[in-house]
């Protein structure tokens, strides 16, 4: 996988800042990919839901204050209409988001597509951030 278009560099506290201010424990792999390829797009960058094909991601969000759109400006402008324990991580290119699902575990979060469009409804992606990113074509 490549990336593209990445913002500054992103630190560990800058992880654990995310964690502490959602209060979750975020997953490894997604930590490392932050690390690497901050706020930037996978190519390539298409997925499925399990109602849907072809979502693309536009752009991973960046987890540091510093940067526009981040995690926390995203979560601040549509957290009324999240469902609770989702935290968003990616945008697409229609201002959806694809987020972390703590609902049912807050060691493992689901994957799910917010689907702002059709009354904020979700879509299951994957049962795991890594199979989540195996499933990129």
């Amino acid at each position: 996988m490549q990336w593209q278009f990445a913002k500054s560099i992103a630190t560990v506290y800058d992880l654990w800042a995310v964690e502490s201010h959602f209060n979750i424990k975020l997953p490894v792999v997604y930590g490392r990919i932050v690390l690497e390829h901050h706020g930037a797009r996978p190519i390539p960058n298409q997925f499925d839901t399990y109602k849907r094909m072809g979502h693309r991601i536009k752009t991973f969000l960046p987890v540091s204050k510093k940067e526009k759109g981040n995690v926390y400006d995203v979560y601040a402008w549509i957290q009324t209409r999240l469902q609770p324990g989702m935290i968003p991580f990616a945008s697409d290119d229609g201002g959806n988001y694809i987020c972390f699902d703590y609902k049912g575990n807050e060691q493992e979060p689901i994957i799910v597509f917010w689907n702002h469009e059709v009354e904020d409804t979700m879509e299951m992606v994957s049962s795991s951030f890594e199979g989540f990113m195996k499933s990129i074509y």
